[in-house]
């Protein structure tokens, strides 16, 4: 980019409660300013070699027109992706459709020599077959239909410049479609190797579109897409922001034998500032053995020990009162979480903009049976009514105004009701990277026969941790 430097990226949005956030920068070379513009307006800021300050709306090739940008130099332009727009909700984990195409309306023609080149043979039966399939990128789309194919061809051919095809690359992997595209080489450029790998290539078609038949492969390909390209390449600078904003973690428990498996769970973590408040439910617990096995953690630990005859969700309120985070989630001590755990649910709730987000969808470990599951998967990447409570994400804000009810048992259930009561919403986002483990001890009274009859796939024997963190 001539002569320019990237100031700041600012999105801003309104609320239902006429409540405006800020939520900024991508690259900031002098202190953050945060600037008012209008609802779901995305802008980026930019200063020019005489300090004159330009908005630019993102996406435009104006940004090549004021700028003097090169049309190619993608990274240069940090390929801005509106998470608001491009995102998995309402993804299809079990697509109905084929192949879809998808490029640009005015090169329509290229579409037809492609077809003659004998790429899409084995795929297409005949060229008005693939027009049937094909989805224009440049102007009004429909998104949905992307979402519900089982994988997406990007051609660069099909589109006027090198810039707009990554664009639409990105875009599309920030919607997790499984893609395969005609010039993979130019992406390499931005696009790590390891992400690189997760993308197919016209030499590899057939091989690619097997593996996606496979829909462990296939979900899993599309998490790792959606969460690179969200986090490097969104409108907010998402490994930024996640160094400012810190989750409070809050376990309330009543089982000293799980301390050690609570503190390896949220080591794991790879979400950078997050704090633990620890409320020990009961008085069987040694206080000084774990406050000094809390001495080496990478993050701040909170230990508050009440009455075995606490209510339940009177804990959990007085771990909300002494949370010093801007989000507050709730973690469960016998459950188990994969590394990005907490990265999946912070970006569901930013791209969802949900009040509440958590995964009703889950894997399930039935200790009696010594069977694992999944259940739920229908509520994937959905509007949901219900979430586990060991998987919740809230702002603190929200959090501190509508609190746990003072009861025993159904608290989270209670707590989101409460929420689309008030005409709030709750979002479930996909499965990976938490295990609900059942083991006899719950306030939710079903035996292991009533989640085995919910599970959608069937069981499989014995516990699988690895296959169900990506």
């Amino acid at each position: 980019m001539k002569n320019l430097n990237i100031i700041e990226n600012i999105l801003t949005f309104e609320t239902k409660k006429e409540r405006l956030k800020a939520l900024f920068f991508r690259s900031v070379k002098s202190s953050v300013k945060i600037i008012t513009l209008p609802v779901n307006c995305c802008k980026i800021l930019f200063e020019n070699k005489n300090k004159e300050l330009i908005f630019v709306a993102n996406g435009s090739k104006k940004i090549d027109e004021m700028c003097g940008c090169d049309e190619n130099d993608v990274k240069n332009a940090k390929c801005i992706v509106d998470i608001l727009k491009y995102n998995p909700i309402n993804w299809q984990n079990n697509p109905n459709e084929k192949i879809c195409i998808v490029g640009e309306r005015r090169n329509n023609k290229k579409l037809k020599s492609l077809f003659k080149t004998g790429i899409f043979d084995k795929h297409f039966s005949n060229y008005s077959e693939i027009k049937k399939y094909f989805v224009d990128f440049s102007d009004k789309y429909d998104k949905e239909k992307l979402k519900l194919c089982s994988v997406v061809i990007c051609d660069d051919e099909l589109f006027e410049t090198k810039y707009a095809y990554t664009r639409c690359v990105l875009k599309l992997m920030a919607m997790g479609a499984p893609l395969i595209v005609g010039d993979k080489a130019s992406l390499e450029k931005y696009i790590p190797k390891e992400y690189m790998n997760f993308i197919g290539s016209y030499d590899d078609a057939d091989e690619f579109v097997m593996k996606c038949e496979d829909l462990f492969y296939r979900e899993k390909l599309s998490i790792v897409l959606r969460r690179y390209v969200m986090t490097e390449f969104g409108q907010i600078n998402m490994s930024e922001k996640k160094k400012l904003e810190k989750i409070s973690i809050i376990v309330s428990t009543m089982r000293p034998e799980n301390i050690n498996q609570l503190f390896e769970n949220i080591s794991l973590q790879n979400y950078p500032n997050k704090e633990l408040i620890l409320i020990l439910h009961g008085d069987e617990f040694d206080v000084d053995e774990i406050k000094s096995k809390t001495l080496n953690l990478a993050y701040d630990v909170r230990i508050i020990q009440k009455d075995a005859l606490t209510i339940f969700g009177d804990n959990l309120n007085i771990g909300v009162d002494n949370a010093t985070g801007d989000y507050i989630t709730k973690m469960d001590d016998d459950d188990y979480y994969g590394p990005n755990h907490l990265d999946d649910i912070y970006l569901a709730l930013h791209y969802s903009q949900a009040t509440i987000v958590g995964k009703t969808g889950n894997f399930t470990y039935l200790e009696q049976s010594d069977v694992m599951i999944e259940f739920g998967e229908q509520a994937e990447d959905r509007w949901w009514s219900h979430l586990p409570g060991g998987t919740i994400l809230i702002r603190t804000d929200d959090m501190k105004k509508y609190k746990f009810a003072s009861i025993k048992k159904s608290i989270d259930a209670e707590l989101v009701g409460r929420i689309i009561e008030n005409g709030d919403s709750a979002y479930s986002t996909h499965r990976y990277n938490y295990i609900r483990v059942r083991h006899g001890e719950h306030t939710y009274k079903k035996d292991d026969a009533f989640f085995i009859e919910q599970s959608g796939r069937g069981e499989r024997k014995g516990f699988d941790k690895e296959s169900c963190f990506v």
